[in-house]
């Protein structure tokens, strides 16, 4: 039975009789770009796609989500035996899907005894815990819990917070962005980066930090305890100021003085006080993914702003159920910002340079959460052909941010990928919005050689340089290069003019 979170978060698809998992997809025959360019996958397409307007996936969305179904089961060597009716080449054929809950030990929690997880993670109290009775007679370790419960919460009892008769955003309406959203500043910049572990107690970041971005978002804090949380906020009072900053932590090392897990994961979520809705900043912490998912709210103006931290699992049989616990339903004039280290190339061709099953793991969960908040690579949208690559590596690009479609339409966008100065192995990926275009640097004046042809020109060329020679003969103790250089800066602003004045 389908729960209400599930029809509230998941696109239409064809009904399925079984009670497995979403099936995976298998492509028929490999797709190409219109440029010729191979597709690794049917999905590619929609991957391709997030740069295209939120109207153009959802329609996209729409059509993969209606394709015939295939009964991959039926078939045997060479023969095919169809449900409904033939797929034309390319598309996909649906087949059983394998678990994906891999070797978790010989029991698995029942109902009964998820129940006050579930629970908790209904109110939003889901902490980085685990409780006793989960690790009762060793049926469950620390390091398979949420391969265990990240399927299963998804699963189970709704979120309120999320199954509430909230209307699901749409991605096909567009919204007017006023021209002062930005106001009182004239661009917004907001950057992503892995800091592979907060390394001196965060001296380094905080200096950093001091003329920073208006927003960063980190992965991989890697917390050793609670003291060097608060030794870390005491760096940013030195460096950024008392009262000039908020950040926003998602570890669960972080809340303990003598922590007993190993350290891995961690997200933190660093705002500037001259970002704009700065005073309306919320940390909505029932939506927290422990250790990998944290979300902020502010008002630009009227428009509620979402800007969201990602830290993907590694585990390639872990992401898909990451991403589908991911909220997605949010007011409809919402606008939404996503960073962070998605362990995943995006572009199986301009995101890695050597492809791997294992990164196809999730890779549809991501796009259809990333269609559903309408939001575009703007850095792709820049830079649609070259190949870079921000992973530790420097084999993938892992590192992403994912902007509003109507704020990248209606603004400016700049983005760079650039060496990360806050200490981690992966590069720094920041993107700016401005209200104005980038200004362009003006081009070096070459003198036209038509303008020679003039008579005058010559002539008054011929005396302003005999001047010149009889001015260093007459003055042997003077310094003829300046005056040598001085001539020619005048001569040419002369010439200029001389230019503007013919055309």
């Amino acid at each position: 039975m389908v729960s209400t979170r599930q029809q509230a978060i998941k696109p239409a698809t064809n009904p399925v009789t079984t009670a497995t998992p979403p099936p995976t997809v298998q492509p028929l025959s490999t797709p190409t770009t219109g440029a010729g360019e191979m597709l690794a996958s049917p999905m590619e397409a929609q991957i391709v796609d997030l740069t295209a307007p939120p109207a153009v996936q959802a329609a996209v969305a729409d059509r993969a989500a209606n394709l015939p179904v295939v009964d991959a089961a039926a078939t045997d060597g060479n023969t095919r035996v169809e449900s409904a009716q033939d797929p034309p080449p390319g598309l996909p054929v649906r087949s059983e899907p394998e678990p994906r809950v891999k070797d978790v030990g010989t029991h698995l929690p029942s109902m009964d005894e998820l129940q006050p997880l579930i629970q908790k993670h209904a109110e939003g109290k889901l902490g980085p815990e685990i409780p006793s009775t989960m690790l009762q007679d060793g049926f469950l370790s620390s390091q398979t819990v949420w391969r265990t419960l990240l399927p299963l919460l998804t699963t189970s009892l709704p979120t309120p917070a999320l199954a509430q008769a909230r209307p699901r955003r749409s991605t096909t309406s567009a919204k007017v962005v006023p021209a002062n959203i930005l106001d009182p500043l004239s661009s917004f910049s907001i950057s992503t980066c892995n800091l592979n572990g907060l390394r001196r107690n965060g001296h380094l970041v905080a200096r950093r930090l001091k003329s920073p971005p208006t927003c960063v978002l980190f992965q991989e804090t890697k917390m050793r305890n609670r003291k060097q949380l608060e030794t870390f906020h005491r760096h940013l009072d030195n460096e950024v100021g008392g009262g000039a900053y908020t950040l926003y932590t998602n570890d669960h090392r972080a809340t303990q003085d003598e922590p007993a897990h190993r350290r891995h994961c961690g997200v933190a979520s660093f705002f500037h006080r001259s970002m704009p809705g700065y005073t309306t900043l919320t940390h909505l912490s029932q939506y927290d993914v422990p250790g990998r998912y944290l979300v902020a709210r502010a008002l630009w103006g009227n428009l509620p702003v979402y800007i969201h931290n990602v830290y993907a699992p590694v585990e390639s049989d872990l992401r898909g159920a990451f991403f589908e616990l991911l909220p997605r339903d949010f007011e409809p004039e919402s606008l939404h910002l996503v960073g962070g280290d998605f362990n995943i190339p995006l572009h199986s061709t301009l995101d890695t340079c050597s492809p791997h099953p294992r990164h196809g793991g999730g890779k549809q969960d991501c796009v259809e959460w990333l269609t559903a908040l309408g939001v575009v690579d703007a850095w792709r949208q820049l830079n649609p052909r070259t190949r870079l690559y921000s992973g530790p590596t420097r084999a993938n690009r892992f590192d992403y941010l994912f902007l509003d479609h109507e704020l990248v339409s209606q603004l400016n966008p700049k983005a760079t990928y650039d060496k990360n100065d806050f200490g981690g192995d992966h590069l720094t990926h920041t993107v700016t919005l401005s209200r104005s275009p980038t200004p362009t640097t003006k081009p070096y004046w070459r003198l036209p050689r038509e303008l020679l042809l003039d008579p005058n020109i010559r002539s008054a060329i011929t005396m302003e340089a005999t001047s010149l020679l009889a001015s260093m003969r007459d003055g042997q103790d003077l310094n003829h290069g300046a005056m040598w250089y001085g001539w020619l800066k005048r001569m040419k602003a002369k010439l200029i003019h001389c230019h503007r004045l013919h055309t």
